[in-house]
């Protein structure tokens, strides 16, 4: 559908929430006839309304506050193409963001200090953790509490990203990124130990009973017996063997069969999927992500990906258990499938791994069970990564700390450092080599 379905509502609703403040301000729309999918276009629903009344509420002006600048006020909604996705920017002409206060509020909270210079895209990037707002209280015209941190988690949900900025001339910019990659597609969903994985029903053929006998061993590799024919045979990504397949699926990929390994078949659905970003694609061999209707994540397997896999880090999984002398980590990370993949990529390597889903698990954790690194992501709720980090410091804890975060500027890297982080990793540039590099620098891995 055209994004105008979404967006034209917003220009009667603009006029009705600044009147109903005592301001006067109207809504520009350009781009209206941008086409996106209709589950996409619905998701893109809240995070859009909840940017329009922030900027009523917080960017524009009373009209006598405006002083020079024309009334009335003048909203900008606008979609475009460009490349592989579509950018939709929600911009006003009102105060701006006022950075000073910002950074008073980063002080207060310990995310920075008065001596350490924070950027001004530093500062933008603060709006977006869990709880940060320098306005006390909420209206009803701007969610009711709901901060920024929730419109992100959203983006992210659906493939999208978001960013803020000065508009040129005043007031503040807002820009949702969405890939225009995504589609939907039917998959074939099965249960890996918790996690969710999927095969694009177009490739799978049948899906067949099989039992150990049709089985067989050929060095590291395995063959399944099938009609008189011996197929590759892979396990999905994820699955660990602790419990046994009853089920195969036979998939026809770059014109030879397969059968890939099937621990529980949850069933086939018509999934919204979305590419996954570098950090996911890098740890295993997915090519998108996508949300059932009761909020369970899916992955979606990437075929060529798969079937061109080295066997190592299967092979290093089903090994002999290690010494007790293995390093222990703790990876912290919001997302339960990235922490399920970093947890088999350091397995892979030697490592004892436990895992928190955020700061204030993490700590819980560590109260129990010593560590001797941290793999840390920065963006999460309840606790995020800088906040963990800064309660380890002020306790005197000197475990390494190695960050993982999606924000990789000068002054970011620079905040890192001040609160003690021993090494930062942006998500854009990772990759498993790089992680095993950094990770060697503090505890001892096995190549």
């Amino acid at each position: 559908v055209t994004i105008s379905s979404l967006i034209e509502p917003f220009r009667r609703a603009v006029w009705d929430h600044a009147r109903k403040l005592g301001r006067d301000a109207i809504l520009e729309i350009r781009g209206g006839e941008i086409t996106l999918d209709r589950s996409l276009v619905e998701g893109l629903r809240g995070p859009l309304t909840h940017l329009v009344r922030n900027a009523v509420d917080h960017g524009i002006e009373p009209a006598h506050e405006r002083g020079t600048k024309p009334v009335p006020a003048e909203l900008v909604l606008s979609a475009e193409g460009r490349g592989d996705q579509v950018v939709i920017t929600v911009a006003d002409d009102g105060r701006g963001i006022d950075l000073p206060k910002v950074r008073a509020i980063a002080i207060a909270r310990g995310l920075t200090d008065a001596i350490t210079p924070l950027s001004e895209e530093a500062a933008y990037e603060l709006l977006f953790l869990h709880g940060f707002s320098t306005r006390q209280g909420a209206t009803n015209l701007s969610g009711r509490g709901v901060g920024l941190d929730a419109v992100r988690r959203r983006l992210v949900s659906i493939g999208g990203r978001v960013t803020v900025s000065p508009n040129p001339g005043a007031g503040t910019r807002f820009a949702i990124y969405i890939p225009s990659t995504v589609f939907r597609e039917r998959v074939l969903i099965a249960d890996v130990g918790g996690a969710l994985c999927a095969l694009p029903a177009r490739e799978v053929e049948t899906i067949i009973p099989i039992a150990s006998t049709m089985i067989e061993s050929v060095g590291t590799a395995s063959l399944l017996r099938y009609r008189g024919e011996g197929l590759p045979f892979l396990p999905l990504p994820l699955f660990r063997g602790d419990a046994e397949s009853t089920r195969a699926a036979i998939v026809t990929h770059g014109g030879q069969r397969w059968a890939i390994s099937l621990p529980d078949v949850v069933g086939d659905v018509e999934l919204l999927r979305v590419p996954v970003d570098a950090a996911v694609a890098s740890l295993g061999p997915f090519a998108a992500s996508g949300t059932l209707d009761d909020g369970r994540l899916v992955l979606v397997v990437s075929l060529d990906a798969l079937l061109q896999r080295p066997r190592q880090i299967t092979d290093l999984m089903h090994s002999p258990a290690g010494e007790r002398s293995r390093r222990r980590v703790l990876v912290v990370d919001d997302s339960p499938i990235v922490r399920d993949l970093l947890t088999e990529l350091l397995a892979s390597v030697g490592l004892e791994v436990r895992s928190a889903g955020d700061g204030a698990a993490a700590l819980q954790t560590l109260a129990e069970h010593p560590v001797d690194l941290i793999v840390c992501d920065v963006e999460m709720p309840v606790m995020d990564g800088f906040e963990l980090l800064r309660r380890l410091r002020d306790r005197g804890e000197r475990v390494p700390v190695v960050m993982v975060t999606t924000r990789g500027s000068v002054s970011d890297r620079a905040l890192a450092a001040s609160l003690g982080a021993d090494a930062l990793i942006v998500k854009s540039e990772f990759e498993n080599a790089h992680l095993l590099e950094t990770l060697r620098r503090f505890v001892e891995i096995r190549t």
